[in-house]
């Protein structure tokens, strides 16, 4: 990757005696090859067989900023459910808790992490699409 990524410095210098420009570095003389899909189920699932060079930024191609979307919001309702049925165990059965309390920290960091991260995960999507 070095080499490809820095090519010699004689080939980068103006040449005087044949007037030409230096050549074009090895990274950029590579063509670029996008993914393609004749699949049915995959050209359904990601909205196209041929996806433009932006839609191949995403995971699901056509549908990929919908998916981005989605995807945080199945994370921030399967962590409100699961907080949920914490704080409905924590009624249930109190006694438990008071016994093994440290329990209750490790149960409420995911989510905390989750929510921390919101506004960074938010403000990344938002930049991506």
């Amino acid at each position: 990757i070095y080499r490809q990524m820095t090519p010699p410095l004689d080939s980068l210098v103006w040449n005087e005696s044949t007037k030409r420009p230096p050549p074009i570095p090895p990274y950029r003389q590579e063509q670029v090859v996008l993914p393609t899909t004749r699949n049915p189920f995959w050209v359904w699932w990601c909205g196209t067989g041929n996806p433009t060079h932006h839609e191949a930024l995403f995971w699901g191609w056509a549908h990929g900023p919908k998916t981005l979307a989605r995807s945080i919001q199945s994370c921030l309702f399967f962590t409100i459910i699961l907080w949920g049925s914490w704080i409905e165990s924590l009624k249930e059965h109190s006694q438990y808790w008071k016994r093994e309390w440290y329990a209750v920290v490790f149960m409420f960091i995911p989510g905390v992490v989750l929510f921390a991260s919101l506004p960074w995960t938010i403000s990344k999507f938002g930049i991506i699409t």
